[in-house]
């Protein structure tokens, strides 16, 4: 089986999963679809880029607060990073868990429920996990539905 990787929008990505175009999307969540399984496969925490000479630098921690009058260069609309990134920022967007231990996104794995491949699913989910150098005993991975193995 071939395996072709493309970069692509949320929403082309959503409408080429329901028609059959692509058999295996990698999204973040909230990501919510009629008849499509999705999986979370793990968090990454959002980090700020800054130059040297900038007041923040030297700060080990930085909270949503200390960017709020920040100049934030953001990705484009229609971009699901940018959502996110707005949505951490309180100024801009007052929806922030401040139980979590700093903004990040979900990233997850989604299919059609009725795709009939679930070997090629894991194959693909445990790249990525060993793309993260982390051994596979690093989270329990939940059997996929329909694995009889």
């Amino acid at each position: 089986m071939p395996l072709i990787i493309e970069e692509g929008y949320t929403n082309s990505l959503r409408k080429r999963l329901r028609i059959g175009k692509l058999d295996v999307a990698i999204i973040c969540l909230p990501f919510e679809e009629p008849d499509v399984v999705v999986q979370p496969l793990f968090e990454e925490r959002f980090i700020v880029v800054l130059p040297s000479s900038h007041r923040l630098a030297k700060s080990s921690v930085i909270s949503p607060e200390d960017l709020e009058q920040e100049h934030t260069l953001l990705l484009g609309e229609d971009h699901c990073f940018r959502d996110q990134v707005i949505n951490s920022i309180p100024n801009i967007n007052q929806h922030f868990n401040t139980e979590a231990d700093g903004p990040k996104r979900t990233t997850a794995i989604a299919w059609r429920a009725g795709f009939p491949r679930y070997k090629a699913i894991e194959a693909v989910r445990n790249a990525i996990y060993a793309s993260y150098n982390l051994s596979y005993d690093y989270k329990i991975l939940p059997k996929l539905a329909n694995d009889n193995s």
